[in-house]
């Protein structure tokens, strides 16, 4: 089952152009943009996801403040998943150095630009799931909740059946 539930919530993450990435502000508040993130499948990186940005950015600055994160996605309008984990911003130039690619010009396309560049890598570490067929009926009343820490392998949340 546990299988099945990931192989849902990979789908709708892969089928999702954008998502929504909220973090925490320095006041305590919540913020929440939308971002494209980068596209490999989160089974084949560990269900590690990452994101370009710019270190300028708030986002930056809230992620260097508290690492705590959470990705909203959608598929169509049955299909949701909540995605939670740490997030570390990388700001070493030989990192980002060695994963850039030429499609980033486009984001980052002056060496102004790409001098503040940086990746934001998250690890999942929770993943609450709203999806039709596979979550339980009524549809969107109640979700599934998968958790591992360390990397262990993710079981079903006995305190969110």
């Amino acid at each position: 089952m546990i299988q099945r539930l990931l192989e849902g919530a990979e789908d709708v993450i892969a089928h999702a152009p954008h998502c929504w990435l909220m973090t925490l502000s320095r006041n305590g508040g919540v913020n929440a943009r939308p971002m494209g993130r980068i596209v490999p499948a989160p089974s084949q990186t560990g269900w590690g996801l990452c994101f370009l940005a710019d270190s300028r950015s708030k986002k930056a600055r809230d992620i260097h403040s508290a690492r705590q994160v959470r990705l909203i996605f959608e598929h169509r309008d049955d299909a949701f998943v909540s995605l939670a984990g740490t997030a570390e911003v990388i700001c070493d130039t030989a990192a980002i150095a060695r994963r850039w690619i030429p499609d980033y010009d486009r984001v980052f396309p002056s060496p102004a630009d790409k001098a503040n560049a940086v990746f934001i890598d998250i690890r999942a570490e929770e993943l609450r799931l709203w999806i039709r067929g596979l979550t339980p009926e009524p549809f969107g009343v109640r979700s599934l909740t998968l958790c591992r820490s360390l990397d262990v392998d993710w079981h079903l949340d006995s305190e969110h059946p």
